[in-house]
């Protein structure tokens, strides 16, 4: 009688189960991981010259929010995780305009994920990375005393054969010191290379500013 009874509550609870009206799948947001492969639609950063010159090489990955519509996804922010700070701002605009099919899966609403970007160079640069200690000759800044700003700033130069700057660009820091720090870091000298044409050097002078008042 018992085991009866046993059998016959197991039967209610399995009909009762199958009877019960489905859950109804919330929209959610996905995460993943590289999402290039995933779009429909995925325009090329431009290069700009500036950062061809400066020796802006390399990969630049952007975090991106897709939105799903209807049938596409739009990008809705796009924001810089890594890369040349040069290429960021082109890598940018180009993850914004990105498109996205909608993938096997209609109850998503939301995708994260990276679009990655890479920068072939033109020419060969070196990378010397921070290169005051290599300076045979390095300028202090000069600027006036009623700029009140202080703190570091980091020039981007490229260095020729000869062990000349020809191109300084600043890309951190007050926005008031930075050209004063770009044209000290355009006298700086680096001892020469010895192989003419064919080599140029990237690196980064920083310079600490310290308020004057």
């Amino acid at each position: 009688m018992k085991r009866f009874l046993l059998i016959l509550s197991i039967l209610f609870l399995l009909g009762a189960f199958q009877n019960a009206p489905a859950q109804k799948k919330t929209a959610r947001q996905t995460e993943a991981g590289i999402i290039n492969a995933m779009a429909s639609y995925l325009p090329k950063p431009d290069y700009p010259q500036e950062a061809k010159d400066l020796c802006a090489v390399g990969e630049v990955r952007i975090e991106v929010e897709v939105v799903f519509k209807t049938t596409f996804g739009e990008v809705v922010s796009a924001k810089v995780a890594s890369g040349d700070e040069f290429l960021r701002k082109s890598a940018e605009e180009a993850a914004l305009k990105a498109k996205f099919s909608r993938i096997n899966d209609g109850n998503m609403k939301r995708l994260r994920g990276i679009i990655v970007y890479n920068f072939v160079p033109e020419k060969k640069c070196l990378d010397g990375g921070i290169v005051n200690k290599k300076a045979i000759y390095l300028p202090i800044p000069i600027y006036s005393p009623d700029i009140k700003a202080e703190g570091a700033v980091e020039v981007r130069v490229i260095i020729d054969e000869r062990g000349k700057v020809i191109l300084a660009k600043a890309f951190s820091g007050s926005l008031l010191l930075r050209p004063f720090a770009e044209n000290a870091a355009r006298k700086a000298k680096f001892d020469p290379a010895y192989e003419v044409g064919k080599i140029r050097i990237k690196g980064v002078l920083v310079y600490q500013f310290k308020s004057k008042s």
